[in-house]
């Protein structure tokens, strides 16, 4: 039961990272000066060149004005500014206007995401390396079958049965 719930978690993570590139790659392909989907008036995300091929991954609120990246000079000392600037691949600004407007912005690396949905297939890739071929165990899933005949009492794979001496 473990070793399925680890198949079907190491499938989820490969399916995320492939759809994560080729959202990637569509994006830049269908929209390549601002690369973004909307999803209602206040919440975008998209790609973004931070800076020489450092991609970013971009939520932001405005899509005229999005992903915000730069500074607000206030001269009135009226607008609310708060965030932080790049700092260990983010980056946040939040600003508000005195009449109420607002809007933020938070770039995250794309390497974070890419690294996070990589770790489980790299470690059943290297388990699944790692794992000798030995006589009496499951090729699919390692479960010990000596004693067993025609499928994997584990995972339902089909064991070859060996010749007779």
């Amino acid at each position: 039961m473990l070793n399925r719930m680890y198949s079907a978690a190491v499938g989820t993570s490969t399916a995320l990272l492939v759809a994560m590139f080729l959202s990637v790659l569509l994006l830049i392909w269908f929209h390549p000066q601002n690369p973004h989907l909307s999803f209602g008036q206040g919440f975008h995300v998209g790609v973004c060149n931070f800076r020489d091929w450092d991609f970013r991954l971009a939520f932001f609120s405005d899509a005229q004005y999005g992903p915000y990246r730069g500074s607000i000079i206030d001269l009135t000392g009226t607008v609310a500014m708060h965030g932080f600037g790049d700092r260990y691949g983010v980056y946040y600004r939040h600003v508000q206007w005195p009449a109420g407007a607002t809007f933020w912005t938070l770039l995250v690396s794309i390497w974070y995401p890419i690294i996070a949905t990589a770790i489980l297939p790299s470690i059943w890739l290297l388990r699944r390396a790692r794992r000798p071929m030995q006589a009496g165990v499951c090729p699919r899933c390692g479960y010990d079958v000596r004693h067993s005949t025609g499928n994997c009492p584990e995972c339902g794979a089909t064991i070859a049965q060996k010749a007779p001496d």
